[in-house]
C-alpha cells in the first residue's frame, strides 16, 4: 500500500507521518506540489491513497489532484482543509477531512479509505 501525504506544513507533515507509521504502508511525503508532480512523472510509486493539503503555496491543489487523477485514476484523495466549502467541490473518488483533526481521527480514516480499496 503507497500512501502519499502532502502539506507544507514540515511539523504537520511528520506528525501525520508518524500517526501511520505502525501501519505496513509505504509512506511518502512532499512538501511542494510541485515536488508530487515531478514524482508522478517518474512513475517510481504509484498512489493508493494521497493525503492532500488543499492549501499548498506553488500550486493550486485541484491541479495536483487533477494532474494524479489523470496518471493514477485509481488512486484515492483524502483532501485536508479548515474550509468545509472544498467538500463540495471535491470529484466523487475524493474524501475530505476538516482542520484541525485529532490524529485518531486522522488515522482512522486513513484506514477507512484503504479498506475500500
Amino acid at each position: 500500500m503507497n500512501v502519499w501525504i502532502v502539506d507544507d506544513n514540515e511539523d504537520l507533515l511528520e506528525l501525520l507521518k508518524r500517526a501511520l507509521s505502525s501501519l505496513d504502508w509505504n509512506l511518502y511525503t512532499f512538501l511542494r506540489g510541485a515536488e508530487v508532480l515531478n514524482f508522478v512523472d517518474t512513475g517510481e510509486a504509484v498512489p493508493d491513497v494521497v493525503v492532500l493539503d488543499w492549501t499548498l503555496p506553488d500550486l493550486p491543489a485541484a491541479m495536483v489532484m487533477e494532474h494524479i487523477g489523470t496518471c493514477y485514476p485509481l488512486a484515492q484523495v483524502i483532501v485536508m482543509s479548515g474550509n468545509s466549502r472544498i467538500e463540495e467541490q471535491l470529484p466523487e473518488h475524493a474524501y475530505w477531512i476538516g482542520k484541525p483533526f485529532h490524529l485518531g481521527a486522522f488515522r482512522q480514516m486513513v484506514r477507512d479509505v484503504v479498506s475500500k480499496i
